[in-house]
């Protein structure tokens, strides 16, 4: 499934990229979420000359539009794509043997090559062991999880967990937990299925919204006795983030922050965002 919204530079290659995988049985659906700049006139095209499902509605957001797709797939798998990203052509074949293999997993995914406006590459993201998580081990990050655009999912098990929170910013991981907390695990394998693309309108810069929907998502599970640390872990990694680009967002994490010892790190954040010629702002 591509959500597809204001990538008209792009959506005819992530397109591309489905259509091209080297597993016969895909299924595909494209949901324009309300596109301003072009993109359902490519989009139209492409459906036309390819024949997948499109979609075209009013912008309501990314959660709900995953929703929407939710109750009108046929697949015993199911992925979603940004319309910005890209797959490598043996990503399905690969997760769908896997997830046969290993019908306690819920979802499974791998790493991914970052690629600039122009598909230039940058470099991989982190290498990894293979490794199977339960819920605890995603919750306290003893063990890795996958890159959102590799991730597979089985879709029962997606249904069965309600679909997407419509209230939470970052839809991947609040799903894996979701998953991972009624009993399915989460897999990461160590190769890398897909491309992604690094642009200004990535949500991973916009470091408050990751922030909040961090402590938003993890933070359903506050009843649990680790979630002082995976607070302070949250707080912490998003203070070292926002003290490199958003000093005002910084401040206001450190006061929120509980500092238990010596951490030389932060100090050396904090020294930045104290010194430091002024950052750009928030937005």
């Amino acid at each position: 499934m591509i959500p597809s919204y204001n990538h008209v530079d792009y959506v005819r290659s992530s397109i591309r990229s489905v259509l091209d995988q080297d597993y016969e049985d895909v299924e595909l659906l494209v949901i324009d979420d309300g596109s301003t700049d072009g993109s359902r006139r490519v989009l139209e095209e492409l459906a036309e000359e390819s024949g997948f499902k499109l979609i075209l509605q009013e912008h309501r957001g990314l959660a709900p539009t995953l929703n929407r797709a939710l109750s009108l797939i046929e697949g015993e798998f199911y992925s979603m794509l940004s319309s910005d990203d890209l797959l490598m052509p043996e990503k399905t074949r690969i997760l769908v043997d896997f997830l046969l293999a290993n019908p306690e997993v819920g979802g499974a995914g791998g790493r991914h090559i970052a690629i600039d406006r122009e598909g230039n590459k940058l470099g991989e993201s982190l290498e990894l062991e293979e490794s199977i998580a339960d819920f605890l081990e995603i919750f306290t990050a003893s063990k890795p999880t996958p890159s959102a655009p590799t991730m597979m999912l089985r879709t029962a098990c997606v249904r069965e967990v309600g679909g997407y929170d419509e209230s939470i910013g970052l839809e991947d991981m609040d799903m894996w937990l979701k998953l991972a907390y009624a009993g399915y695990k989460i897999s990461t394998l160590p190769i890398c299925l897909a491309y992604y693309r690094k642009h200004e309108e990535n949500n991973y810069r916009d470091v408050e919204m990751m922030y909040r929907s961090l402590l938003a998502t993890f933070g359903k599970y506050s009843h649990l006795p680790e979630w002082p640390d995976c607070k302070r872990r949250i707080q912490r990694n998003q203070f070292y983030n926002a003290a490199r680009c958003d000093r005002a967002l910084a401040e206001q994490i450190w006061r929120e922050m509980e500092r238990k010892g010596l951490d030389w790190r932060l100090v050396r954040a904090w020294l930045q965002m104290r010194f430091a010629p002024a950052n750009r702002p928030r937005g």
